[in-house]
Formats: structure tokens, sequence, C-alpha cells
């Protein structure tokens, strides 16, 4: 579960009694009526130090489907079903991952062999952010530059050279070229053909 319920719906169905206030393992039973209850672990993960920089919970239990529908239809009382990807989407939102690193997990859930694997664990690494970030940090010191000669260009200052600025821009083309390059080269790797062989071994 994931919100800022969680705390106080854990605390309607969970025996004994807690507050949840607190990261941390809990053991103890879920009630299910008056009568039923299941013992249960749950893992408190607190907004904003969670996969989704909400109040989160895991709860677990060892049990037989229907008893884990009975649970479910409990948890139903109080809350809804997440829809695909809405963890992930959530971690997005609260700031938790960038776009990119969104993208990974649904490429790494997605994935059919070593090299899809391999890249979606680089973007969820966060290797792309911190490429163009860089690039992007580059850009700023070189555009800052060429402002700052600009507002003093009737005084006797010079702040970068041009051919420094043609320099820095050219460099950062071709970072830029090269990561695109190695993109696209990386996605005709990953998603190569399935090839289908029949006949008689």
């Amino acid at each position: 579960m994931s919100g800022p319920r969680t705390p106080a719906i854990l605390k309607e169905i969970f025996q004994p009694v807690r507050d949840f206030a607190k990261r941390g393992i809990v053991k103890g039973k879920i009630s299910i009526d008056d009568e039923l209850q299941i013992a249960a672990t749950v893992y408190v993960f607190l907004g904003p130090a969670s996969y989704t920089g909400e109040d989160l919970a895991e709860i677990h239990i060892f049990a037989a489907e229907v008893v884990v529908q009975q649970v479910l239809r409990k948890l139903f009382a109080e809350a809804r079903l997440a829809g695909p990807g809405e963890f992930t989407l959530r971690a997005y939102l609260n700031g938790k991952m960038d776009l990119s690193q969104a993208e990974a997990v649904a490429r790494v859930v997605a994935g059919s062999n070593e090299l899809q694997l391999e890249a979606a664990q680089k973007l969820l690494a966060g290797r792309l952010c911190e490429t163009t970030g860089e690039i992007r940090r580059e850009l700023l010191e070189i555009l800052s530059l060429i402002e700052a000669g600009l507002d003093f260009a009737g005084e006797d200052i010079e702040f970068v050279t041009v051919q420094r600025a043609i320099d820095t821009i050219s460099a950062i083309r071709s970072r830029l070229e090269e990561l695109l390059t190695g993109s696209i080269r990386y996605e005709e790797e990953i998603y190569m053909p399935a090839v289908g062989l029949a006949g008689a071994p």
C-alpha cells in the first residue's frame, strides 16, 4: 500500500493495535472478522524515504488463496487496487526518480534477454541522467560566460574567448552525437528479431 492513509488503514485492520509511525517490521495479525485473524508481517516504509516517496507498507502473509482474497477484500474496503505502474508513477511524481529511470523500471519488467536487462539497469542506475546532467551544466557555464561578455561588451574584460566557446560547444555536440548514436545502436541490439527453426533435426 502507498499513500497518506497507509498508517491509518493498517491501524484499523492490524492486531495488536499499533500507530505505525516508525519505519520497521511489525508482526501480528490481520483481523478479517471477529473470529478470523491471519498471522502477518508488515514492512513499514515512511515517506519520503520510501520507493514512492509516500507512506508505504508491504503485508506478508502465508495462507491459502481464499484467505489472501479475504485479506484483499478487507483492504479494498478502505483502499483501491493500484493501476499498472502506479507505484513507479508516484515515485516519479514525488521526485524519487527521473523519467528515464521510470522508463527503466518498465523495461526491467518487460525485459526478455540479457541485453535488455543490462540496458534497463543502466537507465535505472541513472547513467543517462548523469551524462545529460553533466552536459547541461557545461552548457549553462559557457552560456553564462558568453552572456557576461555581452553585458560588459563596452568594458575591457574578456570572460571567455571566442575560440574557447567554439571548442566547448563543439565538444558538447560531439558528446551528444555519440550518446545518440550509441543509444540507437543499443536499441538495434536489444530488439533483435525472433527466429523460429522448423523441420526435422
